[in-house]
């Protein structure tokens, strides 16, 4: 008894002892730490390494949010939480101060739904309170399922059409932080009576989310373009303008009024005349025939009328430019404009789309396809930005795109939404709602490193549990190892 009690007084147990208070002390610290990281925000503790970015905030939503001067609360309702959009409202909160994220269990707080008039809610959505407005996000308008129609095949096999699932989180709050703030929403007056397209529905959502508020407007009827239009959009006429209707059109925009024209190819060469006098008027001119690419980098494989045009610099182009984006413009017809000469005082064209110099363009009853003398010769533009100092000292826009195509789901599509992108920038552009420009939704299937709960897991058994046990286990070994010598 008396030898094992003087072995605790020996050198090497006191050796020994001190690598184990030495473990316990290094495990002391690795739980502190960990406690720590764990009590931050994620923006801190996650990495966001997708190739688009998931979780990480556009320039146009920091600057929104840290330009408030007002309190917004996010309400989180859900009873089983998503990383996904817990990391995003995250990165919000941590923002600004006036940004606060409230989660709810509807579960548990049942009538709090109530206080804002939604008989209903889905797991994982949000409620945007700005304290005089507020706007409800559904979680579909988070996760959005993007059908491919074009896919006919796939349909008559499966019955339905594929689809793929993108993030567009950050477009639905960015947008709903807007929507509460600002008063005053921009009018988009959808011009009626010449045989006009209707907009497809989902590039009108697409407006809506932007919070723009359409309208349709007749001058027939009115006479006049109201007051309060933000922008006159004339989407594919098949008629032309009545005289009438363009002097109301031009007196509109000689007070600074904003337009966006989309045309397409007409079977016979002389259905617009009007239209074409009224956009002559700003020096654009449109040429007879459609567009026909000569370079391959600009048309789709096979099809030298179905144009991917290329997309010049500008406020409009700059979210498809950054993330690498194509537009596809189908039986395009090309616009030149006049020597700069001739421009009116204080007028600039700028090209949004613009063919190769390689391209030329055909009739409707062309025998080849291939060029010939007496084609008219690119480049040419597809998408034009006129801009011009009005009298009154507001500024005349008006956007052209001569493919009504440009507003097809099925061709956008085709180039991952670009289109809607393009005509969502520009209406934004023309309405001079700078935080509108669109925010392009993140695909689900690109490849993300993400410190997620499972991870979490395994580094807290790791670092807590793996590690420490190794090093109690060697200094358990270093000391009985010592006591034998």
């Amino acid at each position: 008894m008396k030898k094992f009690l003087n072995s605790f007084k020996t050198r090497s147990f006191r050796v020994g002892g001190y690598s184990v208070f030495a473990t316990l002390i290094l495990v002391g610290i690795v739980v502190l730490v960990n406690v720590a990281v764990n009590a931050l925000p994620k923006r801190y503790t996650e990495i966001d390494t997708s190739g688009l970015k998931l979780f990480t905030l556009s320039d146009e939503s920091k600057d929104l949010v840290r330009k408030l001067d007002e309190d917004i609360t996010i309400y989180w309702l859900t009873t089983k939480p998503d990383d996904s959009i817990g990391n995003l409202l995250d990165r919000y909160e941590g923002l600004g101060s006036h940004i606060k994220v409230v989660q709810i269990d509807p579960e548990e707080n049942p009538t709090f739904i109530n206080k804002y008039d939604l008989t209903y809610y889905t797991d994982n959505s949000l409620i945007v309170d700005g304290g005089e407005r507020f706007r409800y996000i559904r979680n579909a308008d988070i996760f959005v399922k993007n059908f491919d129609y074009t896919d006919v095949e796939y349909y008559n096999a499966y019955g339905e059409y594929p689809s793929t699932t993108t993030f567009d989180g950050e477009g639905a709050v960015t947008s709903a932080i807007n929507y509460v703030v600002f008063a005053n929403l921009p009018k988009v007056y959808c011009l009626t009576g010449h045989g006009e397209s209707d907009l497809d529905e989902d590039f009108e959502n697409s407006l809506k989310k932007e919070n723009m508020e359409l309208a349709e407007l007749s001058l027939i009827s009115e006479g006049s373009i109201p007051e309060d239009c933000s922008v006159l959009l004339c989407l594919n006429p098949t008629g032309d303008f009545t005289e009438e209707d363009v002097e109301a059109i031009r007196t509109y925009l000689d007070e600074g009024g904003k337009m966006m024209l989309l045309t397409s190819l007409m079977t016979r060469d002389d259905q617009r005349p009007n239209i074409q006098a009224l956009m002559a008027g700003y020096h654009v001119i449109e040429q007879p025939g459609f567009v026909v690419e000569g370079d391959s980098k600009y048309y789709q494989s096979g099809y030298p009328y179905y144009l991917l045009p290329n997309i010049k610099s500008h406020t409009i182009t700059k979210p498809l430019l950054d993330g690498n984006y194509r537009v596809f413009v189908p039986y395009a017809t090309g616009t030149k404009t006049d020597a700069e000469d001739y421009w009116n005082p204080g007028e600039t064209i700028t090209s949004l789309l613009r063919t190769s110099s390689s391209a030329y363009t055909k009739f409707l009853n062309y025998e080849t396809l291939e060029k010939e003398e007496g084609d008219i010769e690119g480049p040419f533009n597809v998408g034009v930005l006129v801009e011009q100092d009005a009298a009154n000292g507001e500024s005349t826009k008006i956007v052209w795109f001569t493919s009504a195509f440009l507003v097809d789901k099925n061709a956008s599509a085709m180039v991952s939404g670009g289109n809607q992108d393009l005509f969502i920038n520009a209406m934004s552009y023309l309405t001079e709602n700078e935080s509108g420009i669109s925010i392009h939704a993140k695909s689900l299937s690109e490849d993300y490193l993400q410190i997620n709960a499972s991870s979490v897991t395994f580094w807290e058994v790791l670092i807590i549990g793996v590690i420490p046990a190794i090093l109690l286990i060697a200094g358990i070994y270093v000391f009985i190892r010592r006591r034998r010598k």
